[in-house]
């Protein structure tokens, strides 16, 4: 019977003993529960701060591609194929413009232009130097 109550004895202290180890691995769990919550709680906070971060960013990336669909950028290519046309367009109408003055001149030579009274005879003034010198 010493042999029984010993079992017994022994059973219950075993007993006792994993108990109060699962007490303490139960704590650390709970603990552990805890903190991993504050950490998911934590975490979706900051997903939540990044969405609207996202959010305004996608805004600003939008705001700023029709800004620049209203604003015209140029290109340097495109600035100097402009700049081309341009002083080809330039020339020709200097070209244009020497010609009519030789037409005009032509035409006093054929006959002379009535001119107001009291008014002093216009003196040409000699043309610009031609498109191209000096280049």
């Amino acid at each position: 019977m010493l042999y029984v109550f010993i079992f017994v004895m022994g059973s219950v202290a075993g007993a006792v003993c994993v108990f109060l180890v699962l007490i303490n691995k139960r704590m650390a769990l709970n603990d552990q529960k805890s903190k991993q919550k504050a950490e998911a709680a934590r975490i979706q906070e900051t997903v939540k701060k990044i969405k609207a971060k996202q959010a305004e960013f996608d805004q600003k990336v939008a705001r700023l591609k029709e800004i620049q669909e209203r604003l015209q950028i140029v290109s340097y290519q495109e600035m100097q194929e402009e700049s081309i046309l341009l002083k080809r367009d330039l020339q020709n109408v200097d070209v244009d413009l020497r010609k009519l003055q030789l037409d005009g001149q032509r035409r006093s030579g054929e006959r002379e232009p009535r001119r107001p009274p009291g008014r002093p005879e216009r003196q040409d003034r000699p043309s610009p130097r031609p498109a191209g010198a000096g280049r």
